[in-house]
């Protein structure tokens, strides 16, 4: 709870950081009552419209998915929807990572089709990145949320594979 309370004392975005890290330590801990209370002051402090939506984007990323693993599917879709408003406000090399996040919403919501397609949006947007760095990082941020929430999907997979597949010379 002190750690809570100091987190208020953190300027900007970065407060909203530790809180949610705050909130996935309680879900990891099994004290999901607590999760889920503190989920939702978090989410009352993320600006609606922010300045610096890509400092926020993520943020609100994860909140979605803590919101869909404590089983509040509702929430877990208004902030999946509020991050779909944001992404087009974001760079080309920043919006692979954040539709992978709501793609993995969608699978930790059990919405497995919407899932598919938006991991496809995320690697299609990945692939068309011309420099070889953010295709990469858009590639391992891609991967990382496919891992988080347990996505095998084949066809998914052989997509990703396709574009990691371009480094190899």
């Amino acid at each position: 709870a002190s750690a809570w309370r100091a987190a208020m004392a953190v300027p900007d975005w970065q407060q909203h950081q530790l809180r949610l890290e705050s909130v996935e330590l309680w879900v990891a801990m099994g004290n999901l009552e607590e999760a889920r209370r503190r989920l939702h002051e978090v989410v009352e402090g993320i600006p609606t419209h922010p300045v610096h939506a890509h400092l926020f984007a993520p943020i609100l990323g994860r909140l979605g998915a803590t919101a869909a693993k404590l089983g509040e599917t509702e929430l877990a879709t208004i902030l999946r929807q509020r991050l779909d408003e944001w992404v087009p406000r974001l760079l080309d090399i920043e919006r692979p990572e954040l539709v992978a996040m709501c793609a993995e919403i969608e699978a930790l919501c059990g919405r497995r089709s919407e899932a598919a397609a938006r991991y496809h949006q995320a690697i299609e947007g990945a692939r068309q990145l011309i420099n070889p760095r953010p295709r990469a990082l858009a590639g391992l941020g891609i991967a990382l949320s496919m891992d988080r929430c347990g996505w095998r999907d084949e066809d998914t997979l052989v997509a990703l594979q396709r574009v990691l597949e371009t480094f190899a010379s």
